[in-house]
């Protein structure tokens, strides 16, 4: 078994978003928006500025409390719009439940959109036109390639709630000559693709019994288990040790996707800064 190192992944892929800022002498700005305190949230934007830093990425982080009413959030993303020195915007998700995520994401200028969320990219993207792709899709793509399996004329089962990964996901895939099915719920046909990519939100969910002999497997899920005596265990959708001598290859969690995906962010952030620049 193959265990697809994202870490590995996303040390390369920042190593070639550091050579191209020297190269080009361009200094990208990425600015993220953050409101509440979800300790999950404040994580992940660590990480993101730790890596935005390694590159030589300039970091603005814009804090919020949780009762910031709706259009104080938009009026800062206009801001950030305008800002010349800022060139890839993040919302980390979720928001709170009182803010309509929808209408925060569309005040985002498409052009500084750094998680490929944005509506107008995603019908680009679907356009075949050169827009920013939706970094979670981006990074399952990366994934599999990592695998060193073909993707030409292989089944691929997306397994998730929405078309939300769906949709970029089946347009990426067709670009490598792969075939694509949505699942939104465990069902025993799963067991006749080649390739699973799964985001369903439930914890060990995919077991052996769904996967083929063989396949490969990305794990895009992750949560925080508590066990005995208060234990804290980080798993995915897929149940690790139930499929890992099942399968040809298979992203842990953690260690997988994340780290891919916050490359993948700023991957697409030095993209809008040299094409901004033009």
């Amino acid at each position: 078994m193959n265990i697809i190192d994202g870490k590995k992944i996303s040390h390369s892929l920042l190593l070639e978003l550091r050579k191209t800022i020297v190269d080009k002498n361009i200094t990208p700005g990425l600015a993220i928006v953050l409101v509440g305190n979800d300790p999950a949230s404040h994580l992940y934007v660590e990480k993101k500025e730790e890596a935005a830093k390694k590159i030589g990425m300039d970091f603005n982080r814009y804090l919020s409390v949780e009762t910031t009413p709706e259009k104080e959030i938009i009026d800062c993303i206009q801001f950030l719009n305008k800002d010349p020195d800022i060139h890839g915007i993040i919302v980390q998700l979720p928001l709170p439940g009182n803010l309509n995520t929808d209408a925060i994401i569309k005040a985002i200028d498409p052009q500084k959109d750094a998680d490929g969320f944005h509506p107008e990219n995603l019908s680009c993207l679907l356009a075949n036109k050169h827009c920013p792709p939706p970094v979670t899709a981006a990074s399952a793509l990366e994934c599999l390639k990592a695998s060193g399996e073909p993707l030409s004329n292989k089944k691929v089962a997306v397994v998730s709630k929405s078309d939300i990964l769906y949709t970029p996901l089946q347009y990426l895939l067709k670009a490598e000559g792969a075939v694509t099915e949505h699942f939104t719920e465990l069902d025993t046909n799963i067991k006749k693709y080649d390739h699973i990519i799964i985001a369903l939100g439930q914890p060990k969910c995919l077991t052996k019994q769904y996967i083929k002999e063989g396949a490969v497997v990305v794990d895009i899920g992750i949560h925080r288990l508590t066990g005995d005596e208060d234990s804290i265990e980080i798993v995915g959708d897929v149940d690790y040790e139930n499929v890992k001598d099942h399968v040809t290859a298979i992203t842990p969690v953690p260690g997988g996707v994340g780290p891919v995906t916050v490359a993948m962010l700023l991957k697409n952030t030095v993209d809008n800064c040299l094409k901004l620049q033009q």
